[in-house]
């Protein structure tokens, strides 16, 4: 049975379906630690006969009582001790379809198995393994602690993981491939639309069989009104921009410091908070004591603020220029920007 990785920052979904032998497992966690468990669900032997299919099992977990079952569309009742049985008209459909749907947070689980001869056995059961190929894929899917919010209408970037793609036949995110883009350790991230009110990721294997785990996005807003004006948080922002760069040198020459403060904004003009801003010296370094970059996160009026520290060297040297040249990057988690600016050494008074 594959394993999820836990993190502090992210929860970990995947849903649990046994039929007989075969599972798969789903595992919430949140902060480290378990939170409730999702309602899990193991079928005993399912049988399909003159187009109707007969089920029973048992569902676990927690709020048991609120769990919603449905085979082909039609309820399935589940008691307080969570066993359900039942038997239910396909209606001419030529598949299995289970749904689960959780009470906790909306997140439902829809596993489609083809009736044919490759998952029917002559007994006219469905075959107890018919579920291991998804299994043994491992697919894990990320979920953030805060759930899948989409901040100002940004593309929220779904990521993942899978164990052996060679078990599976497709991977999509909201319909779009994936499996094609899984990097070498079998990690992927796909961008889901701003507009789109729910995340549906869907793995097939090889038999046709499917699992389809469809998150509720919720739509939120992060921009707020300072004193400079409005402000966007950084993952909500569109694009990103330099708009200003202020170099403040008027105590230069006795205290060898310069304040430079960065302003960064998206492309609509809002000031962007939560920016990440690197700089670095690009020219003359050799006066100035940037060692590597230094790096400082926006304000809420989208400002960095930083210290740079000139060489005493520089301060009595006899260069004719004293230009030093810095290069600033700003990024947010789905854009960033670099601009490069310079200052001068204020000229020292005579007599001095």
């Amino acid at each position: 049975m594959p394993h999820g990785i836990t993190t502090p920052r992210f929860s970990f979904l995947r849903l649990l379906i046994a039929v007989a032998a075969a599972t798969l497992s789903l595992t919430l966690v949140q902060n480290g630690r378990a939170a409730d468990s999702a309602p899990v669900i193991s079928l005993g032997p399912v049988s399909v006969l003159n187009g109707t299919v007969t089920v029973s099992g048992n569902v676990g977990g927690d709020s048991v009582a609120d769990v919603v079952l449905t085979v082909n569309g039609s309820p399935v009742g589940v008691n307080a001790n969570g066993q359900f049985t039942g038997s239910v008209n396909l209606g001419g459909e030529s598949a299995l379809n289970l749904t689960l749907k959780n009470p906790t947070n909306g997140e439902t689980a829809r596993i489609s198995i083809p009736i044919n001869t490759k998952t029917v056995g002559p007994d006219g059961l469905i075959r107890s393994d018919v579920l291991k190929p998804l299994t043994d894929a491992g697919i894990n899917i990320i979920r953030p602690l805060e759930g899948f919010k989409i901040f100002d209408g940004q593309p929220l970037k779904l990521e993942g993981s899978v164990l052996e793609k060679d078990k599976l036949a497709s991977l999509t995110v909201n319909g779009k491939d994936v499996l094609a883009t899984l990097r070498p350790d079998g990690s992927f991230d796909a961008p889901v639309s701003g507009t789109s009110r729910e995340v549906n990721v869907t793995a097939t294997d090889r038999q046709g069989v499917s699992q389809t785990s469809s998150f509720t996005t919720v739509q939120a807003s992060s921009v707020i009104a300072t004193s400079a004006g409005r402000s966007v948080a950084a993952k909500g922002a569109s694009g990103v921009r330099i708009t200003s760069v202020r170099y403040l040198t008027k105590n230069l020459v006795r205290t060898g410091k310069v304040t430079m403060i960065v302003t960064v904004k998206d492309r609509r003009g809002l000031l962007v908070r939560g920016a990440k801003v690197r700089i670095r010296g690009v020219a003359r370094t050799v006066f100035l004591t940037l060692k590597g970059a230094q790096t400082k996160t926006t304000s809420k009026i989208g400002r960095a603020t930083f210290t740079i520290k000139l060489n005493k060297r520089v301060l009595t040297s006899r260069l004719k220029t004293k230009r030093f040249v810095v290069a600033s990057i700003a990024s947010t988690p789905n854009a960033s920007t670099s601009l490069v600016t310079s200052f001068r050494l204020p000229a020292r008074r005579s007599g001095r």
